[in-house]
């Protein structure tokens, strides 16, 4: 039997996809799903969704939160692990 698609997926994986690019700010990921953008026009995910969809995927050890270099410990990154 098929496992039912959690809505999150597309988002999941479009999320891991741009980490696989590299370290990105929590900023920059969101301006990616921003309306206009190639992203955006097929997945809506709002800041709070993209933050929460982060934090589960640190847990399942999917991501690592980062301080990025030369930014405030404040501002961290995230990176495919």
């Amino acid at each position: 039997m098929r496992r039912p698609l959690d809505a999150a997926e597309p988002a999941r994986h479009a999320l891991l996809g741009l980490l696989l690019e590299g370290p990105h700010h929590g900023y920059d990921l969101a301006r990616r799903f921003a309306p206009g953008t190639a992203l955006g026009d097929v997945l809506r995910l709002s800041t709070s969704h993209l933050y929460a969809l982060l934090a589960r995927l640190e847990r399942d050890g999917l991501v690592a939160g980062a301080t990025m270099p030369g930014a405030t410990p404040c501002c961290a990154g995230w990176t495919s692990r």
